[in-house]
Order: C-alpha cells, then sequence, then structure tokens
C-alpha cells in the first residue's frame, strides 16, 4: 500500500518531473505495465490526467528532447533520472517522494489508506475540483455542485485550515477586522465547516453576518466589547439593520432614552424576548425596560420564578410609573407585605400624591405600615435601619 500510495503521489506531480527532466519507468511485461500504469493513473483526476504521458522507450533516448512522464521497459534502466517500478513484484524505487503537499494530495491518499478505492474512482475530478478551489485556483463550479456531501465533508476534514483560512479571508472582505475576528472566532468553534460551503464560495451578506455577530455575543453572555468594537457594530448597523444587535449596542453606549423609544417599536413577541434575555444576563438595568403599553409584559416575566433576585421594590414602582403603567401596579400587591420598614417608607413617599395609583396596591401599603410594631422596631434593628437608609442615601464613589 506504501508503494502505491507513492506511485499515486509521482502521477500526481508528473508537471514537476517534468521540471526535473526525471520520468518513471515500468518494468515487465506489457500486460503487467498496463496494470501498474492502471494503478498509477487511478487516482489522477481528468485536468491533469494530460501529464501523464506514456510510451515504450529506446536505447539512449534523451529525456530532454523526447519526455514522456511514463516510459515501458523490459529491462530495468542505468539512467539515474528514471525513477524504477517493477511491476511484475509491484516493488517503487527508494525515489524521494515528500508528504502531500496539496488539498488533493491529502485527500487521496487517506483514502488509499482507508482502501476507499472506489470512492476516488467515482468523485476524483469532483474532489479535485473543490481541492482547487480550497487553493484559491480556478475550477469547474458545477462538478463542485454535483459532489455529494460525504465528498465535501471529507475533504474539509482533511483540509481544515485551509477551510479557516478561507474563512478568514472571506470575513475580511466583508466586515472590519476586529468584527470579521469575532465572527470567524465564533463560526469555527461553533458551526461544520462544510455547512459554509455555499457561503464561502460566493460573498458574504451582511444580514447573515449581523445575525452571527449577534449569535457570538449571545454565546459569550452579552459581554460588553471594547470601543473600538463597539463603534465598529454601528458601521455595520447602517448597512445591515439588526433588532437586537442594534439594542445590544444602544445598552453598550449607555443611551437608555434611545433605548426606550426602540423598545416601543419592537413587536410583542420580539420585546419579551429581549426583555427576558436582558433579565437574564444583566445587559441593562431592570428599571429601563418598562416601557407604555408593556407593563404587564415586563412583569411577567421580571416577577416569574428565576427572575431577579433581590428585587427593589420602590425602584421597579417608580420605572412603571415613568412608563405610565400605574394599572400594573395592583400586581405588586401581595409582595409589599413581606418589605421591611425603610422599604415601605421609601414606597410609601414613591405613590404619595401620584395619580392613578390603584386603590388596592395603596391600601396595601398602609396596611403594611399600620402593622409595624408600635413605636418601630427594637433598638438593634432601629439602628441596623437607620444603617440601611444611610447605605441607600449615599452617593457610590
Amino acid at each position: 500500500m506504501q508503494d502505491l500510495e507513492r506511485l499515486t503521489l509521482l502521477a500526481l506531480r508528473a508537471d514537476r518531473l517534468a521540471s526535473d527532466h526525471l520520468a518513471v519507468t515500468f518494468i515487465g511485461e506489457p500486460c503487467e505495465v498496463e496494470n501498474a500504469l492502471e494503478a498509477a493513473l487511478f487516482a489522477v483526476p481528468s485536468p491533469i490526467r494530460p501529464n501523464c504521458s506514456f510510451d515504450t522507450y529506446f536505447h539512449r533516448c534523451n529525456l530532454v528532447n523526447t519526455y514522456y512522464w511514463g516510459l515501458g521497459l523490459l529491462e530495468s534502466p542505468s539512467n539515474r533520472r528514471l525513477i524504477r517500478v517493477d511491476t511484475k513484484s509491484h516493488h517503487l524505487d527508494k525515489a524521494k517522494v515528500s508528504q502531500p503537499e496539496t488539498a488533493y494530495e491529502r485527500w487521496v491518499l487517506a483514502l488509499v489508506e482507508g482502501q476507499q478505492l472506489e470512492t476516488i474512482g467515482r468523485y476524483r475530478d469532483q474532489a479535485f475540483a473543490i481541492c482547487e478551489w480550497l487553493e484559491g485556483r480556478v475550477t469547474t463550479d458545477s462538478l463542485i455542485d454535483t459532489a455529494p456531501f460525504e465528498v465535501i465533508d471529507s475533504v474539509i476534514q482533511l483540509n481544515h485550515e485551509l477551510v479557516l483560512a478561507l474563512l478568514q479571508r472571506k470575513l475580511k472582505e466583508a466586515l472590519p477586522a476586529i468584527l470579521a475576528h469575532r465572527v470567524f472566532q465564533y463560526q469555527s468553534s461553533q458551526a461544520k465547516l462544510v455547512e459554509l460551503l455555499d457561503q464561502l464560495r460566493t460573498r458574504f451578506q451582511l444580514p447573515e453576518l449581523t445575525e452571527t455577530l449577534y449569535q457570538a455575543y449571545r454565546s459569550q453572555g452579552f459581554r460588553a466589547p471594547q470601543s473600538e468594537e463597539i463603534q465598529a457594530i454601528a458601521w455595520l448597523l447602517k448597512r445591515a439593520d439588526h433588532a437586537f444587535l442594534r439594542l445590544l449596542h444602544i445598552c453598550w453606549t449607555g443611551q437608555r432614552d434611545e433605548l426606550q423609544i426602540e423598545l416601543q417599536l419592537l413587536s410583542e413577541d420580539k420585546y419579551r424576548q429581549f426583555v427576558q434575555t436582558a433579565l437574564h444576563v444583566g445587559i441593562v438595568e431592570p428599571w429601563a425596560l418598562p416601557v407604555p403599553g408593556r407593563g404587564d409584559a415586563f412583569l411577567n416575566l421580571y416577577l416569574a420564578p428565576g427572575g431577579p433576585t433581590g428585587r427593589d421594590m420602590a425602584a421597579l414602582v417608580r420605572a412603571l410609573l415613568e412608563a405610565g403603567e400605574t394599572a400594573c401596579l395592583s400586581r405588586l400587591t401581595p409582595y409589599v407585605q413581606a418589605l421591611s420598614k425603610q422599604e415601605l417608607g421609601t414606597l410609601e413617599k414613591t405613590v404619595a400624591r401620584q395619580p392613578g395609583i390603584p386603590e388596592q396596591f395603596r391600601q396595601a401599603i398602609g396596611d403594611a405600615v399600620a402593622a409595624l410594631p408600635p413605636g418601630g422596631l427594637g433598638p438593634l434593628a432601629q439602628l441596623l435601619d437607620r444603617w440601611a437608609g444611610w447605605f441607600e442615601q449615599e452617593e457610590p464613589k
């Protein structure tokens, strides 16, 4: 099998042997030579098969003046420029044949070693076309189109680095370098490269890239990138809008007023989807998410099991009031009794003299305040309560 692999490489490199004035001699009876030639040329695809010329050889023929890749001889020659193949013993001279160097050579030798000769014989032209394309040479698209998935996949798996290099080049043609790097890291780790074949054969479309970029940030928990990358996102959004990527960019740049406007423009489903994500990973503080007409939708997510912990009831109420969603406050009634004295005091001030507060909610606050122990809390609890209030009023440094 090793001699067959070396003989195959000699046939695939016929043009190189010609430039070095080297040739392969097949020594033996005519029928044996024919069988050896068939084995040698078996993996050679149609586009380069003409390089493998063959003829019988006559005494003292000059390879420079009359060149053939293969020569048929009855006896072993003495010319050191002739690589000898004993067709009877199937033995090949110890000619220096390097390891596979091209994408197609890697594919062929892997299949020869795996004894998948039928696949080589049936799909060598398609595999050669794919390999030539991967290496940046002109090829026939129709051959790639007719290649079965298994052949494409095997070529790509054996030439993984070539595919990654092509992917990186294509991305840099479409995106700023910093975004191309982000998408490349995501696609090379997540996607099956064979699934990118159609995109790699054409030009990447920006709408597809914006979605991939969003998924790349999603896979990393929406951690804010550096300012240079955020600026590049702004460049991309001007050319291919993406609702969620735009919202993400707004959050990362701290444009709260702009966020409120954009959230109102979302459909109900997309609003719920973004708010759920924002609450889960903390893209932005929860109080920036309620908008007019979406109070109930927001509370459905905020109050759901697994929602944010350590809820700030006063901040939540203020956000709903700012959004004009006062009717939703009645849904918060069951949570009032569990509030501390400090929280109740802050909440009582927040709803004081506010129009449209549901009576049920206002009454729950009054009842909770009235239910506090006489004189408020014990001495130690009062001290802790005052400290809590003091820390709440302190500006962060």
